[in-house]
């Protein structure tokens, strides 16, 4: 067991991560993850579940903090920058295994140990207010929730947590416990996800249970298309209509739910940056720089900067790298503009204005065209 760096983290605030066991016991019909499991994971999934060693992760940490030394590694450098660990991102850490092996409790003791701040990723609601109670550090959980009923929940998310199980936590939560509460409602998926009626319900409950911060996106395949739609098929989401309807309607759609939200008082962001950009409520679509001070500068503080200043550079966005030139090098390329990723200038009103002295892109606002009065005086 050790940490991860999210491969896009230039575009999260706050990409540390670790999995407390190598694989998901969760069967969630719309999970990227599964997908990969017949793919590159597929000996992971061969292997089964069970504890991954902490071993790694303790070497990890003991050079973070029991070193003086200056160390290249992004992710002793995140550490000791302060960056929160987000424990779950590729698998269930409060699975029914965790009765029998306490492996994501053993991985919450040792971050406790040595003072790092943590926020749970999960779907399910067993041993979370004992994990979150008995820890001195900072500690949150985000809890996925799709928007919809128990009968979305049968359907797609067989066998975890109810939703009436995950309010009930979250009431608990708020009564019983300091812990940070979010909700990740992703992915959005039409024809299931889309009932603005039941949207409503959910950010009326997120306000009264006094939820931080909802997360929400798109559906994500990384794996096969055709396997993938058959396993949706089963659940009885038809990967092709969605497909359609999200090309035709997204945005129209994703700025009624901010809107939704907004009107109930609830912070709300989408990964989607590049159309949601300006209506997000933090830099972090998880809300993870609202649980935690700590996090580094990204494509949605970019924006930001061109919002408020006009234009930004490759050195005004570098000089705020913490991970190092090695790992910075990548982003360059892809700020230049390489066309497996987005740019600033994928969004909006922002367009690519021109080149520094070496060669990095610089963008900006478009400018506002004149008006025939403004031209003549």
């Amino acid at each position: 067991m050790s940490f991860q760096l999210r491969g896009d983290y230039f575009v999260c605030p706050n990409p540390l991560g670790l999995d407390s066991y190598p694989i998901c016991e969760n069967n969630c019909a719309f999970c990227f993850i599964k997908q990969r499991e017949s793919g590159w994971q597929r000996k992971k999934a061969e292997k089964g579940l069970h504890p991954i060693p902490t071993i790694e992760m303790e070497k990890v940490l003991k050079k973070a903090f029991n070193s003086e030394k200056e160390y290249q590694d992004p992710i002793v450098r995140a550490l000791r920058y302060g960056l929160p660990v987000t424990i779950g991102r590729r698998s269930e850490p409060l699975c029914k295994s965790e009765t029998k092996h306490r492996a994501t409790r053993n991985c919450i003791k040792m971050l406790d140990d040595y003072h790092v701040p943590f926020l749970i990723e999960t779907r399910e609601v067993r041993h979370a207010l004992d994990y979150l109670n008995n820890v001195d550090v900072k500690a949150g959980i985000n809890i996925s929730m799709l928007f919809g009923d128990e009968s979305i929940h049968d359907r797609l998310e067989p066998g975890t947590s109810t939703y009436d199980q995950r309010w009930k936590l979250i009431n608990d939560l708020n009564e019983c416990s300091s812990a940070y509460v979010s909700l990740i409602a992703e992915p959005f998926i039409f024809t299931a996800t889309d009932d603005f009626d039941v949207i409503r319900g959910y950010a009326q409950k997120a306000k009264e249970f006094s939820v931080k911060h909802v997360n929400f996106g798109e559906l994500r395949v990384t794996g096969g298309v055709i396997a993938f739609s058959e396993r949706l098929k089963t659940a009885g989401v038809s990967l092709l209509k969605h497909f359609e309807l999200i090309q035709e309607n997204w945005l129209s759609v994703g700025r009624e739910i901010f809107e939704i939200f907004r009107h109930y008082g609830v912070p709300i962001s989408s990964p989607d940056w590049v159309n949601f950009n300006q209506y997000n409520s933090c830099y972090s679509c998880c809300g993870l720089d609202k649980f935690h001070s700590s996090h580094h500068f990204t494509f949605q503080h970019a924006l930001n900067v061109i919002h408020a200043t006009g234009s930004i550079d490759w050195d005004t966005f570098v000089e705020q790298n913490i991970f190092g030139e090695s790992h910075i090098e990548k982003v360059r390329k892809i700020w230049n503009g390489d066309e497996r990723y987005y740019t600033p200038a994928d969004v909006e009103g922002i367009y690519r204005h021109g080149k520094d002295e070496n060669g990095n892109a610089i963008y900006a606002l478009v400018p506002k065209e004149k008006s025939l009065k403004e031209i003549f005086g």
